[in-house]
């Protein structure tokens, strides 16, 4: 106020600090008054807190319980995105990897999948040394005790060799596997092979039947992270009766393919792949 009336500036400070006292002094009293209301307002709410608790034992074991499970749920939802987000997959040459993604921006539509044909097409891609497509699917498996239901991805031949996964045990997905009438073969996850096999070798070789069809395990894979989801089985898109179906080979519309990726050639750049992504794509519009 006083600099505003005009006063200079230094006599201004003079005439604030006669009125108020030392500024570190007043600093000390503020704080002071605060610190001192903050421990009084805590020793009140815990007083409070434990009677109330006291009083009811049962409600303070509930609270505490819940309190537990919300931190420990907290701590694995972090390992979960640490682990899967935050460190990179073990897979050769990761940075290699790209995803596809087709989307109709006048729809909203962000992700509408693939068709067969379009995997096709994107396959004649100069930049991509591979195209592989995921989809998942739930099947009986039977001849064990009991029927099982199984997550399963069904998968292009070589999926497990665009990411650079060899199987623990037996072999991997080859190309006469997925030629329409091929024999029908499984490739176990490790975690389902652990838990349903008791990690016993021996299973590789050994027929199950699945879809009115006999299918012969022919490998098990390693503990590494499943991509893009986590199944226990994996079968050639040739053992899918959807996926293998007329219309789903025919159909440019009918996309049940939901997860394509490929990786880069060793030469291209992910800009570069990208224009010439957006060329194909612009042909298939």
């Amino acid at each position: 106020q006083n600099v505003r009336a005009g006063m200079p500036a230094d006599e201004a400070r003079r005439a604030a600090l006669r009125s108020f006292g030392q500024i570190e002094r007043v600093k000390d009293d503020v704080r002071d008054a605060w610190l001192s209301r903050l421990w009084e307002t805590v020793a009140q709410d815990t007083r409070y807190g434990v009677r109330n608790l006291t009083r009811n034992p049962g409600f303070a074991l509930v609270v505490i319980l819940t309190m537990a499970l919300g931190i420990g749920a907290n701590t694995a939802i972090f390992s979960v995105v640490n682990g899967v987000l935050l460190s990179p997959l073990p897979y050769k040459d990761g940075e290699q990897l790209v995803v596809l993604r087709q989307q109709q921006p006048l729809a909203g539509v962000e992700d509408m999948g693939f068709s067969y044909k379009e995997i096709l097409d994107y396959r004649t891609a100069r930049s991509l040394a591979g195209v592989v497509e995921f989809h998942n699917m739930w099947f009986i498996l039977l001849g064990r005790a009991e029927p099982e239901r199984l997550s399963t991805g069904v998968v292009s031949a070589n999926f497990f060799d665009v990411l650079g996964v060899q199987p623990m045990y037996g072999r991997s997905l080859q190309e006469s596997d997925d030629h329409p009438g091929a024999p029908a073969v499984l490739l176990l996850s490790h975690k389902y092979w652990t838990k349903s096999f008791g990690g016993d070798p021996g299973v590789v070789g050994q027929v199950f039947q699945m879809n009115d069809r006999p299918h012969q395990v022919v490998g098990i894979l390693p503990p590494v992270p499943q991509y893009p989801l986590e199944v226990d089985v994996y079968m050639p898109t040739s053992a899918c009766p959807f996926r293998s179906s007329q219309r789903a080979v025919d159909n440019r519309n009918f996309r049940i393919v939901r997860t394509a990726f490929a990786r880069l050639r060793p030469d291209v750049s992910a800009e570069k792949a990208h224009a010439d992504l957006s060329v194909l794509s612009a042909r298939l519009q």
